[in-house]
């Protein structure tokens, strides 16, 4: 597919793969979610917006993903590196991202920030430490206007800065914050009112939601139509519940029940494929998901989010060197780019109608497919094998995981792990 070196196919087997001492494999401790039957609203949840971010990755230079990928955010847009020097503007590399995400017919997210040193008075080039420090509102306003009107028609989502609430990213105040995030959703809403202006990307950190909430509360809820998170991952894919939770009741409390929540950012560290030209050496001590896990954890965060009702979740990333989705920049799919395809595929025409935790962390999703038709998708999100009856009600005549492999039902039971399975009625 599109000069790719690989073709997902929903019957694709791989192994597991040994790679070393810091990978981790199954895992058999880690919080399991609160036991609970989830009738989700509103009654039929579609499966959320998948994409990817890419970071340090050009999108018209690599293999363009051959999985389904609806958004790619891209950090291409920075101001440093299209205004290096004043005056001197240089779109070479983002007019081809933009041009290749319409050939591809992909919507890109573009985020914009990092003002060049002879703005902020730092060095120049793109370094730190300009990063760091807030531009004045005029400056901002003239980036941020000519972006928009280069790719008015063309881009319709941008973002206001990242990660803001990490000291490494930002060192400007939220007072600081809000004007210049106003500014540029006024300017953006001038240039085409049509566009989409996310919050700042507030971090998975512990102190992501108390920061949000100080942003929105002095004044930046005037200058969003999304709220943008980022999730850490850790410990597990469904750490989501909760910390997703947060930014719900905090909507709730500033009443903004109409602002979607995004997910622009979540991911693991995750071992190099068995075919990866140069395979990536992590640096100590790092938690690496080995191919099985990564392979568990992939598809099991957008099931999760599913079941949250999060309509969009962004991996990260998509080449990068440690949390590659994909090895060699983008150009050699490992396991887990199997699993982020067969997931899309799975989710691709069902609807879910609700979800159960047991108090062992047996998740149980019920869907139904386009011609209401059940389907039920079982895993245990801490790793235990477990053998569950399967009710008669459901009439299941077929059961798979997301590897294609045929799993048996024996006795009325189906044993279950870290991998979801999915079940099938006789009317599939």
């Amino acid at each position: 597919m599109r000069n790719f070196l690989f073709g997902i196919t929903l019957c694709l087997t791989l192994g597991c793969i040994g790679c070393g001492s810091a990978i981790i494999g199954n895992m058999t401790t880690g919080p399991s979610s609160p036991s609970s039957t989830t009738p989700l609203p509103p009654a039929l949840i579609e499966p959320p917006t998948m994409g990817v971010t890419g970071h340090n990755v050009f999108w018209w230079s690599i293999p363009w993903p051959p999985v389904q990928i609806a958004t790619i955010r891209s950090f291409d847009s920075g101001w440093c590196f299209l205004e290096p020097t004043p005056g001197v503007w240089d779109f070479t590399t983002l007019d081809k991202d933009v041009e290749r995400a319409q050939a591809e017919n992909a919507q890109l997210e573009l985020v914009l920030e990092n003002p060049p040193g002879w703005v902020t008075g730092g060095p120049n080039g793109c370094v730190q430490p300009q990063f760091l420090l807030p531009p004045s509102i005029p400056d901002w306003i003239t980036y941020v206007s000519i972006v928009g009107n280069r790719y008015k028609g063309k881009v319709h989502v941008y973002e206001c800065k990242n990660e803001p609430d990490q000291p490494s990213e930002y060192g400007g105040t939220i007072a600081q914050l809000v004007p210049l995030c106003q500014a540029e959703y006024d300017t953006l809403k001038s240039i085409d009112p049509t566009i989409t202006v996310t919050s700042p990307a507030f971090s998975g950190s512990s102190n992501a939601v108390s920061y949000a909430a100080s942003y929105l509360q002095a004044g930046g809820i005037k200058s969003l139509d999304v709220i943008n998170i980022h999730f850490q991952s850790e410990p597990n894919p469904e750490a989501m519940v909760s910390y997703y939770g947060g930014f719900q009741n905090l909507k709730t409390s500033e009443k903004l029940t109409n602002i979607p929540v995004w997910i622009t950012e979540c991911g693991y560290m995750i071992a190099s494929g068995p075919n990866a030209k140069n395979p990536y050496t992590f640096p100590a001590g790092s938690r690496v998901l080995d191919s099985a896990l990564s392979q568990e954890y992939v598809a099991r965060m957008h099931l999760v989010a599913w079941a949250l009702g999060v309509p969009k979740i962004l991996w990260y990333a998509w080449g990068d060197d440690e949390y590659a989705l994909v090895d060699d920049q983008g150009h050699t799919p490992k396991p887990a780019t199997v699993a982020y395809g067969e997931v899309a595929a799975l989710m691709s025409g069902l609807e879910l109608l609700s979800y159960k935790v047991d108090s062992s962390g047996t998740w149980t999703l019920n869907i139904q497919d386009a011609n209401g038709n059940p389907v039920h998708i079982l895993w245990n999100e801490n790793e235990l094998t477990e053998s569950v009856a399967v009710p008669s009600s459901w009439k299941v005549s077929q059961v798979q995981d997301l590897n294609g492999n045929t799993i048996s039902l024996s006795g009325g039971s189906v044993s279950i792990a870290g991998l979801p399975i999915i079940l099938k009625s006789s009317g599939n």
